[in-house]
């Protein structure tokens, strides 16, 4: 097949794969295809599948999740650009109020083996490629038109010239979309950058964040890092030069980054933080947000699992190699032909990557107002106005808006710009608004499916991102939890069990964290631990409930305990000030007084918490509440119990069926190998033990739980199950049970410790 017999088209056949394996020495699309088929990782694990010699096919596809797109705004100088896009196809028939979101047209493949077998596709797996090289057309001389956007080959080494353009265009046109932070500018008692002129650590005293530009770092460090500033080391950091010896790869190449980009300061955490003086991690750690909001952009280190990986394209050539093919020769001078290249990474997925799991590079992503991602095979830009990639060309539309902004599952995106409210969502013609509640949702989720190398930096690896959120809409938080009249419904975080491809994560075990804080907290500065009822308290897959939700007929009622001064504190009214809108009880309680909790009525309703115990709980540890409880039965905990989706059945005293909790902590998918040994509290976990510590199993083998009903609906109740120690019940699942056998049960309205 010569290339001028190649049509792209919607579906185009191209025959066996054998045909176009034996058709590669003379044709240069035939070859790219058959290349791609190794070099991309299909024929190893689906070698008998290519043995069957199956058809393939090539089509043109827009992808509305992962793929490029560019938004045209709708306005008379571009009635012209949205004639042409309508006419190619690219644009339905229909009216767009403000702009419209076109998504790169990119070919794919697909395989379809004979009879029954599943077809296999690759997407974007080739681009346009604008001809208007010398070495592609040979004579530019020609006035030739350029396309709209095109493919464009990647250097081995990066070209700064480039991601230069991205940041003067992000300053120069987006001065209303990605500006420095609108509040007062942050003064720092102290603050470390790296000089990319001297190659060493420079500390200013009292420094505003705005007064200096300078980029910030995120990466892996893994136990690729060794260096580190500490008091003994400081003054060695300090002295010129120390850095290149000092240093690991990542960390040497964002120096020359940054200094090719002619900035002359760059921010690295382990560089420009005394890493054995808590006082100065704590000062920091305040400053976390504003940090990565003033820098001018924010260098994310995606590729390696280490800080030895170096990032890509900088002193270390990239070896993917890009496939240019001629489709179509010129028909006349005036004619440009047609060129394809292959992509590099196609599916190139940040959450493949080892920096996309790791908890403390979630707050560094969506608080930066500019991000340039290297990945192993291309640099990636990512602005709160738009996004732009290495190997494609949208800078040829100089006069359009260049914007990916959501994506197209009808959830937000969140790497771009968690906190801009109101955040409608162009779908189609559909309008999303987002509440910034939703937003925060969705971060949480993904920081709970992050790991944690050290499970103790668990809030202060999320502080960032709640302490904005305080900024913006002036809530205050508890352990993670928004306090305000949202606190009680946030209660009702769950558990993700069925997992998918979106969300692979999704029923993986969920287990207790037993580390206390790194830091010390509260008013009594000590580590302390976290809290059973905050999702802090865990580790796995989670998700709130909606937090503008409000059709609940009972509600809890929440008090924290607070220490010097010994008091209790209504968590509802832990924000005073702020305008929440949240949501409101759809029936109160007739007696206003029925919720209130004291002192005196914790040491006469729970003995066992005596005053003296109390003044040696930190603050935040505990919450009280009035609320109903009954004890439940459920299902014997077996192997068929641990794969079930459903969790374990609960029953009545008679033995009906009730409804059902989630699998228990670390059981999920197969049978822990501590299930039989002790459980996150270190006790027994054959069977649940009442407050005594005698076992509650029943005769039939069906296991007594506790339950406190959080927030009662028309036709269910949710609940917690609960285990008891000394006056004090934690969390050990969420789920629900029939509104009518609640009620049908021994209930007793009792004064809850909850801790």
């Amino acid at each position: 097949m010569s290339p001028a017999d190649v049509r792209v088209t919607r579906d185009q056949k191209l025959g066996k794969q054998s045909r176009i394996d034996s058709s590669a020495a003379s044709c240069p699309m035939c070859q790219a295809i058959s290349s791609l088929v190794r070099t991309a990782g299909l024929y190893t694990p689906h070698h008998e599948f290519f043995e069957g010699d199956p058809d393939c096919s090539l089509s043109i596809y827009c992808d509305p999740v992962d793929g490029p797109a560019i938004e045209v705004p709708k306005s008379a100088g571009n009635d012209k650009i949205l004639g042409w896009l309508t006419a190619k196809g690219l644009r339905s028939g229909q009216s767009y109020p403000v702009a419209l979101l076109v998504f790169f047209g990119r070919i794919s493949l697909t395989w379809n083996a004979p009879v029954t077998a599943p077809s296999l596709t690759l997407f974007d797996c080739f681009q346009t490629l604008d001809p208007a090289e010398d070495e592609i057309i040979g004579d530019t001389s020609i006035n030739r038109p350029r396309s709209l956007f095109s493919g464009r080959e990647r250097p081995v080494i990066i070209d700064p010239d480039l991601p230069r353009r991205w940041l003067r265009s992000c300053l120069e046109d987006h001065k209303d979309i990605c500006p420095l932070n609108r509040r007062q500018n942050r003064t720092a008692s102290t603050f470390r950058l790296i000089d990319t002129s001297t190659k060493a650590v420079v500390e200013f005293r009292g420094h505003r964040l705005g007064d200096i530009q300078y980029v910030a770092l995120s990466c892996v460090w893994g136990n690729g890092h060794k260096i580190t500033p500490r008091h003994d080391t400081v003054t060695q950091l300090q002295l010129t030069g120390s850095l290149p010896v000092a240093g690991p790869q990542t960390v040497l190449d964002a120096i020359k980054f940054t200094s090719d980009m002619g900035i002359r300061y760059l921010w690295v955490d382990a560089f420009c933080i005394i890493q054995d003086d808590e006082n100065d991690k704590a000062a920091q750690l305040q400053l976390m947000a504003e940090i990565y909001q003033y820098a001018l952009f924010t260098i994310v280190a995606a590729a390696g699992n280490n800080a030895q990986a170096g990032l890509p394209g900088i002193s270390i050539p990239r070896e993917a190699v890009q496939q240019k093919v001629l489709v179509k020769k010129a028909e006349s001078p005036e004619l440009a032909p047609i060129w394809l290249i292959s992509t590099l990474a196609p599916r190139d997925k940040m959450r493949e990557y080892a920096w996309s799991t790791h908890g403390w590079t979630l707050q560094e992503k969506v608080l930066s107002r500019r991000v340039l991602t290297f990945t192993d095979k291309r640099l990636l830009w990512r602005c709160r106005q738009c996004k732009k990639w290495e190997e494609i060309d949208t800078e040829t539309a100089s006069d359009l808006s260049c914007s990916l902004r959501y994506e197209g599952t009808g959830g937000r995106s969140l790497d771009l710009d968690p906190f801009m409210e109101p955040n409608p969502s162009r779908i189609g013609q559909a309008e999303i608004t987002a509440s910034p509640w939703q937003n925060l949702s969705s971060l949480i989720s993904e920081f709970a499916r992050r790991d944690l190398i050290v499970q103790g930096d668990a809030h202060d690896a999320a502080s960032a991102i709640l302490r904005e959120y305080t900024i913006q809409t002036g809530v205050q938080f508890l352990w993670g939890l928004p306090a305000d009249a949202r606190f009680e419904l946030a209660l009702c975080w769950h558990y993700t069990t069925k997992p998918s491809e979106l969300d692979p994560h999704a029923g993986k075990p969920l287990r207790r964290r037993q580390e206390y804080t790194t830091l010390p907290t509260t008013s009594l500065q000590q580590r302390v631990p976290f809290p059973s009822w905050s999702w802090l308290g865990w580790r796995g897959p989670i998700d709130l409930p909606d937090l503008d939700y409000s059709q609940v007929l009972t509600p809890i009622v929440a008090y924290v305990l607070k220490n010097t001064p010994l008091e209790l504190v209504r968590t509802s009214t832990l924000t005073p000030e702020a305008d929440t809108h949240a949501p409101t009880s759809h029936k109160q309680n007739d007696d206003p007084d029925a919720s209130l909790v004291t002192l005196d009525m914790i040491v006469t309703e729970l003995p066992d918490l005596t005053f003296d115990r109390l003044s040696l709980i930190p603050d935040d540890q505990i919450l009280f509440f009035w609320a109903e409880t009954a004890h439940f039965f459920l299902s014997p905990l077996s192997k068929s119990n641990h794969s079930s989706d459903r969790g374990r059945p609960i029953y009545d005293e008679k033995g009906e069926y009730c409804g059902d909790v989630g699998p228990l902590p670390g059981a999920v998918g197969a049978v822990d190998d501590d299930a039989d040994e002790e459980d996150d509290f270190g006790r027994d976990s054959s069977s649940a033990r009442d407050a005594k510590g005698t076992s509650t199993s029943t005769s039939n083998n069906n296991q007594r739980a506790e339950f406190i009903a959080l927030r009662r609906f028309t036709y269910i109740c949710l609940v917690l199950q609960v285990e008891r120690r000394e006056g004090i019940v934690y969390r050990v699942n969420i789920w629900q049970i029939d509104a009518q056998a609640w009620r049908r049960s021994r209930l007793r309205r009792e004064l809850v410790a909850l801790g």
